[in-house]
């Protein structure tokens, strides 16, 4: 049984196929200038794997395509490069490089003034500057309608659906995951146990998952992209208690160390709770306050530390309810 993300690249193989078979046969049939920048931008627009950024990639195309036609054609028709701008290429190349990281707009700017410079020095059969534009914005546009159109009318929601799920999944089991060794350590008394550049690449892994599942949701039905705002929300509320937490750890050490020591069991419920968050089983969600239920809390700093536990705890549950609802959703389509 193969994997939502193996069907997905199946999925997109095929579909990248059909619109290369369709550029090719657009270029063949109406005999367009230099037509085979309709396959080539096509395939540089699907280049990244996450179909949500094939929308993105359409307009940024675009408008680098027309703003590095206009800088093209004053460099070569009004300014007059002369063939020793060519020493240029190697920097518009670095830039499209760099940029392709980056920002896709600037990305295609600077390869269109690249390409644009460096027809203005070749033999091109007489073509104009004026004609080199007017056919590279008709390649482009074509690429672009045909991206289009297979984002709108070929949309594997579905599988996306699938594949957004387990991004929130995976967010949920490394909040999990850093919890349980933020406790270890600060039951060790190590405070400065997570480094700097393991909550920074913790922050980064979470900002990635959310980013995939901003793009993709996209192509989602409005009422499932509902329910993922539902979840996403809580979700990235999660990050600024855990910091409010490892900043109290800090700058409080000996405060935090007597809390740990007399509140073993509100961090074990809640490493627990977190634990068992995919197993969707509900019963559990008011296992934190009960475990409060009984307890005095008078100092500030542990006032502060409670509140960022519970108010973890209970934001991890409104991630959970809205997934179980988007799985739900998800399973009454197919139904």
């Amino acid at each position: 049984m193969l994997s939502i993300m193996d069907r997905l690249s199946i999925y997109r193989a095929v579909r990248i196929s059909v619109m290369l078979t369709v550029a090719v046969a657009v270029w063949l049939i109406f005999d367009i200038e230099r037509g085979y920048w309709i396959a080539m931008t096509l395939m540089i627009i699907y280049m990244p794997f996450e179909p949500g950024l094939v929308n993105n990639r359409i307009k940024m195309r675009l408008i680098g395509t027309i703003i590095g036609l206009l800088f093209g054609f004053i460099l070569v028709e009004i300014i007059m490069a002369h063939v020793t701008w060519i020493v240029f290429l190697p920097l518009l190349v670095l830039f499209v490089l760099y940029f392709s990281m980056i920002n896709y707009t600037y990305s295609a700017m600077f390869v269109t003034i690249a390409v644009m410079l460096l027809y203005s020095v070749m033999y091109t059969k007489g073509m104009s500057p004026a004609t080199f534009m007017l056919a590279r914005l008709v390649d482009t546009f074509a690429a672009c309608a045909i991206c289009f159109v297979a984002e709108v009318f070929f949309r594997p929601r579905k599988m996306i659906a699938h594949a957004i799920l387990k991004d929130l999944e995976d967010i949920l089991e490394a909040y999990a995951k850093h919890f349980a060794l933020m406790y270890q350590s600060f039951s060790e008394q190590q405070f400065r146990n997570i480094s700097v550049e393991y909550a920074t690449n913790f922050n980064n892994s979470l900002l990635s998952l959310k980013q995939a599942a901003d793009l993709n949701k996209t192509k989602l039905r409005p009422k499932q992209q509902q329910l993922m705002d539902a979840c996403l929300g809580p979700v990235f509320k999660m990050r600024v208690h855990l910091i409010s937490l490892h900043y109290l750890a800090e700058y409080n050490q000996k405060e935090m160390e007597l809390f740990i020591d007399q509140n073993k069991t509100i961090f074990e419920t809640i490493c627990d709770d977190l634990n068992q968050l995919l197993d969707y089983d509900v019963s559990r969600q008011f296992s934190l306050d009960q475990v409060c239920q009984n307890k005095c809390f008078t100092t500030d700093v542990e006032k502060e530390i409670i509140q960022n536990l519970r108010s973890f705890d209970h934001l991890a549950y409104q991630a959970q309810s809205a997934l179980i609802q988007f799985k739900q959703s998800d399973e009454s389509k197919r139904g």
